[in-house]
Parts: structure tokens; sequence; C-alpha cells
């Protein structure tokens, strides 16, 4: 549209919504004040949004009050009631609203490509710049740029939705189902917007737990992004076979597997393989480089859910003066902003520090993180993953002796078995799930009980 076009559109807008105060419900939350490229159009749609929302009447005299007397040698009622004879001849109101808001998308991404000159001819890196361009593309391309509000009664409103959607699913459920039902009864499932940490020791199943978690969540046909800081993509994807063929992964590598074996590895990688999980198995990524390769996969592949493993191998954005642990409070603020920004949830991974390991009960605490940057604050859902076996194996004592049978009686209690402590929960209770554990294959699942 050209400039003129724009300008009696806008007018035709104004001029409806002067003349037919219904008209705002045709487009109330498409069209917004800044889309207007006309400065006294911008304070005209202000004002009677305004009006209209404290139930006063929206009228050329007073809306024009606020306008001012001169636009274009004419009073702000003036300039008004020529717009709202304008409007007599204007196609559909939703069609004029669609015209501003693609010119304003234009004028937006116009404004990009100034910006990016600007700030290529200011020295800055090009990591800024794209993460820059990331933003403000997907802002423009989800019309989500600006701070939304919403009343206590439409909160109230999404709330019973959320409940609503509780009910009906089977599971009573009001997020997204991880595959682990016991993990889900407490959880209520993974909810849009959320942080969710899983922490642990090194070797406790932090990585398993989140593979889990992603084979759980693309089963039901939501497309998950995958950042693998550690592992290669293959190693993740040995472990995914392992865990749907029920062969080990060092059997796998080894090549120590029978032809029989072999067909069942066939058939779970075809299986894996039609999983929309999208692996980025990059290294040393800045919270900058994450979120923008995530806005492109929410773009293209609509991913709902995204896995960060772990925290810690992820870069700072090298600010001066900055140390570690300021590093990762930009890391989780800014992961938490991404998991608002797309609305999935976002599972990070975290180590836990040495400090566990002094103790006599080695279970993990929220106080394991004080040193970890913002985690606690900024996390929806803390979990850790606890393995009684894995610390009974370590300290086996003599056989034949006492304390060797009382050994022995600890680790066929806890063979097989693993505790998800819920140390923070946002939304709901804490508490600890017991789940299975199978370490030949890494793989967690729903713990049998007895009848």
């Amino acid at each position: 549209m050209d400039l003129d076009a724009i300008h009696k559109a806008e007018q035709g807008i104004l001029g409806a919504m002067l003349s037919r105060p219904d008209a705002l419900d045709n487009f109330d939350g498409v069209l917004r004040a800044e889309d207007f490229a006309v400065e006294p159009h911008r304070k005209a749609f202000a004002a009677i949004e305004r009006a209209v929302a404290t139930g006063q009447p929206a009228t050329p005299l007073r809306i024009g009050r606020e306008l001012g007397n001169d636009i274009g040698g004419m009073s702000g009622a003036e300039y008004l009631g020529r717009c709202v004879a304008a409007a007599a001849w204007t196609m559909s109101v939703p069609d004029l609203a669609s015209d501003i808001v693609e010119a304003s998308r234009l004028r937006r991404l116009g404004n990009l490509c100034a910006d990016v000159d600007s700030r290529i001819g200011g020295g800055e890196s090009s990591a800024a710049i794209l993460e820059a361009v990331e933003r403000e593309t997907f802002a423009i391309a989800e019309r989500r740029g600006d701070t939304r509000y919403a009343s206590l009664g439409e909160a109230a409103e999404m709330a019973l939705k959320l409940a609503e959607a509780a009910y009906h699913r089977r599971a009573g459920l009001s997020g997204f189902s991880t595959g682990l039902a016991d993990l889900d009864k407490l959880m209520g499932g993974l909810q849009r917007s959320d942080l969710v940490i899983v922490a642990g020791r090194p070797a406790s199943g932090k990585t398993s737990l989140a593979t889990s978690m992603a084979k759980g969540l693309a089963a039901q046909g939501l497309a998950v992004a995958f950042f693998s800081l550690e592992m290669s993509g293959e190693q993740l994807g040995i472990r995914l076979i392992s865990e749907a063929s029920r062969i080990s992964g060092s059997r796998i590598v080894r090549g120590a597997i029978n032809e029989a074996e072999f067909g069942q590895l066939t058939d779970a990688s075809r299986d894996i393989g039609g999983l929309p999980i999208f692996i980025d198995q990059s290294g040393g990524l800045t919270i900058a480089q994450l979120s923008a390769r995530a806005r492109r996969l929410r773009r293209s592949k609509n991913i709902q859910a995204v896995v960060v493993d772990y925290l810690q191998l992820m870069q700072g954005e090298g600010k001066r003066g900055q140390n570690r642990v300021n590093e990762l409070t930009d890391i989780t603020m800014g992961l938490k902003a991404l998991a608002k920004d797309l609305d999935v949830p976002v599972i990070a991974l975290s180590q836990l520090s040495r400090q566990v390991e002094a103790r006599e009960d080695k279970r993990p605490r929220l106080s394991d993180l004080r040193e970890s940057g913002s985690i606690e604050q900024d996390a929806d859902i803390v979990m850790f993953v606890y393995r009684e076996e894995y610390y009974l194996a370590q300290s086996r004592p003599k056989e034949g002796t006492d304390a060797f049978f009382e050994w022995e009686a600890k680790m066929e209690a806890a063979h097989g078995k693993a505790e998800i402590i819920i140390a923070k929960h946002r939304h709901g209770p804490t508490g600890t799930v017991d789940l299975s554990f199978d370490a030949s294959l890494t793989s967690f699942g729903n713990l049998e009980r007895a009848a």
C-alpha cells in the first residue's frame, strides 16, 4: 500500500470506530495504536480505546480534544468528523485492519534493516546483531513484541480453561505428559512457559531423564528441540535406540550383537527416526545463540518444548567484569524468558557441585544450587535425580562381614530404582517420585507395584 492508501485506511478505521461503537470488537487485540503510520491517528486510536474501555462515549468532539487544534489546518473534532464521513465508503473493517497491520509490519522490517546497518557501523559483534534480528523478526511474525496484560477476570478464565483441559484429559493433566505417569501425577504434566530444572551429580541420570521426557513428548506428536552441549547427536541416538530396542548401549557400540538383535536395532532406529526430536549438537552456545536457534525451530518445526543439556556448558556473553555465577544468572534468566516468549516448557539440566558428596545423606537439596546463579529463583520447577544404588555401589564392604550383609540388603532394596525429588513447584506440591531405572539401558520408567 502506498502512503495515501494507508492514510485513507487509517481514517476509515477511525471513522468506523467513532460511528459504530461495536467496530472495535472486529479487531480487538489485532490492531494496536503503534500500527498507525500517522501520529494523530495513533493518538486518536488510543483515546478511542480508552473511552470504550471505561464506558465513555467516543465522539469526534470528545476524542478531538486530545488531538489538539492543528491537524492539517483543522481542529481535532473537525478532522475526526471527516474520518466518520470517510468511513461510509470503506470496505469491511477487518480487511482495513489487516491492511494497516501489514503496512506496520513492513515498516518494522524496514526499521530493522536500518538498525542492522547502524549496528554494523557501530562495531557490534555479528552474534549480537543476529540475536537482535532473530528477536525482532520473531516479534514481528508472532505479534508478540510488546508487553501483554491480562485482567484478573481474564486470568481466571485462562485458569478455568486449564482446569477444563485437565478434567477432560484422560490422565487428568493440564500440561504435556512426560510419559512417566507418577511424575505427571505430581507435576500435572509440563506446563507451557515453565522453566524446569533437572539437577543432579554426574552419572545420576539427568540426561537419561531428559531423553525419556523428550521421547514421551515426541510420542504425542509434539516437536522437541534438544540442545545437546555435552553429547553428540550420535551418542544421543544410541541412548534412544538402546532404550527402544532393550539392547545396552555398550553392546551396540562394541558390535556385540547377533543377527536377531540387529533386526531389533533396525526396527528401533526406524521408530525413533519418526519422532519429531530435533537435535542441535553445537557446543559452547551462548544464551543469545541458543534462543535464536530455538526461535527458528519454533517457526520452521513448531517445536512445543526445549531441552538443554546442560546449563554449565553454556557460555556467557563475555560481558566485562562478569564472574561465572553472574553468567549463569543471565543464562537461567534468558531460558525463562525464552520459555515465556515461545510459550513452551524449557527443560534445562544442571550439574550439582561436589558438596553433595560430603554429606552423609547425599540426597540433593535446593541449597546445593545456591552457587549456580539464580537457578532456584528463575525456575518454576526444580527436580533432583537421586539413585541410592549409585552411592551404595561405591561403598562395598569386605565380603563375609556383617557390614557386607547389611550393604547387600540395601543394594537389593535400591536396585533398579531412582528418586525424583521435586524440591520446588511453583504451581503445586513438592514431593518425591519413585521411578524405575535400568542402568544398562540408562532409561527411566514407571515403577511397577505389587497389586
